[in-house]
């Protein structure tokens, strides 16, 4: 059973695992890495990597040990309810969501784009619903709209908690490490059509 991390500074690889774990139920997502430290655009740095292994070791006990059907912070039904509001309803496997922009430097709108054929659509605001982040834009959203999450990132900007691609949405996981790094699970990399449903 593959065990991937949904690799955060090239979005497209992100895509493309969380994209596999969904299809085939043998691939389990352990979360993203964007925040933890990196060496650079694409590799942790030694606390990084501890702190990142620390996830993995948690999620393979859930999934190995425990026999826990394991999902991380990822979205399951986008839905627009009007001209200028959209909800993401998330798999959230320890309640509640929450915005955390001390762990990880908001990179604007915590992360979140709203695009239509005419381009990026400003959000005028954002808030948590239970399980479900509420978005409201400042303008109508046009045709073919998708929603994306921590996939837009500077180009030359290394990756981690502070640069590169990166969003402020995680659950509020009371699992800490034996270091006592907090061991929240942090939404994955998405860019998803609107409406959408996991599964369809």
């Amino acid at each position: 059973m593959p065990l991937l991390d949904d690799i955060h500074s090239y979005s497209e690889g992100g895509i493309g695992a969380n994209e596999a774990a969904e299809t085939d139920p043998d691939i389990v997502i352990a979360g993203p890495t964007y925040p933890v430290t990196h060496a650079d655009a694409v590799h942790l740095d030694g606390a990084g990597g501890r702190d990142f292994g620390l996830q993995f070791g948690k999620v393979m006990f859930k999934r190995l040990w425990r026999g826990e059907d394991w999902h991380p912070v990822e979205p399951r039904r986008i839905t627009q309810h009007s001209a200028r509001v959209l909800s993401c309803r998330f798999h959230v496997p320890e309640p509640p969501l929450v915005f955390d922009t001390a762990t990880v430097t908001d990179p604007g709108d915590y992360g979140f784009v709203v695009e239509d054929d005419s381009g990026t659509v400003a959000i005028s605001e954002l808030r948590i619903l239970r399980d479900t982040v509420v978005i409201t834009t400042s303008a109508d959203i046009g045709a073919n709209p998708r929603l994306s999450y921590a996939y837009y990132g500077t180009a030359g900007n290394g990756g981690g908690p502070a640069t590169g691609c990166r969003g402020n949405l995680r659950d509020s996981d009371p699992t800490t490490g034996p270091n006592g790094a907090r061991l929240w699970n942090w939404g994955v990399i998405f860019n998803k059509p609107i409406p959408y449903e996991k599964g369809s």
